[in-house]
């Protein structure tokens, strides 16, 4: 199975299993969300302060959420007064369930992932989570992908080539250890040339949508070794701070 059949949220969890926090897996959760417009963003000018809210995207009635995904869609189909900034609607998802609790209950145990997590009884007793081959293989192919992209964008000569590298990639760009540090502001555009491209009316300004700091902030290094793989020790190491 192609690793980029998962989303990003499942992606992180394999690949950094000992180390991820469920509050970063909920981020990127909704940052798929975001991408796959199953939310959209909109912009308020409030005393000279630009906002940006969340609403239900174009493809809200139509997405299938996974375990994992429910809670955010849950909060603006249920509740269609509150205005919800992507900061306090994490806020509030983390007020109904921990991110403790998030990460054990809707990720790890989320059927599409059995089959790259061992059962066995002596792991499911660890604390840790505990790769099947097939898991280990995914991995792999994920780290290299992740390594790869960042050298390429790093390389890049020209904007235009760095942000067709941001549109390949979607969601999965913010598993690359640079995201905050370097491509949230790419990343924010993809978002406004999609809906563009989609005949949407273009948003005046995106720079606050991302206004919840990452609570972990990881390295290639790091998934090296909470992937499973006996290669922490590399030299090759590409990863900077911010995934």
């Amino acid at each position: 199975m192609d690793f980029r059949e998962l989303r990003p949220a499942e992606v992180a969890l394999l690949t950094r299993s000992n180390s991820i926090d469920g509050r970063l897996l909920m981020r990127y959760s909704i940052i798929y969300l975001l991408m796959e417009r199953v939310l959209d963003g909109y912009c308020d000018i409030n005393k000279d302060i630009k906002l940006t809210y969340l609403r239900r995207g174009k493809n809200f009635d139509t997405f299938t959420p996974k375990s994992f995904e429910k809670p955010f869609i849950d909060i603006l189909k249920n509740d269609t007064s509150t205005v919800y900034s992507v900061k306090s609607i994490l806020e509030k998802v983390r007020g109904e369930i921990s991110a403790e609790e998030f990460l054990k209950e809707n990720v790890k145990s989320n059927p599409y992932l059995e089959k790259y997590i061992s059962s066995s009884f002596f792991d499911k007793l660890s604390s840790k989570l505990k790769l099947t081959e097939e898991g280990r293989l995914l991995v792999s192919d994920a780290i290299a992908y992740l390594k790869e992209r960042q050298f390429a964008y790093q390389s890049s000569m020209t904007q235009e080539s760095k942000m067709k590298i941001v549109s390949e990639m979607g969601a999965f760009v913010v598993l690359l250890p640079i995201f905050d540090e370097e491509l949230l502001p790419q990343f924010s555009k993809l978002l406004k040339n999609k809906r563009v491209e989609e005949g949407d009316e273009e948003e005046i300004d995106f720079d606050t949508y991302f206004d919840e700091e990452p609570s972990y902030k990881g390295s290639l290094h790091d998934m090296y070794i909470s992937g499973g793989n006996d290669e922490g020790n590399s030299s090759n190491d590409d990863g900077g701070e911010g995934a």
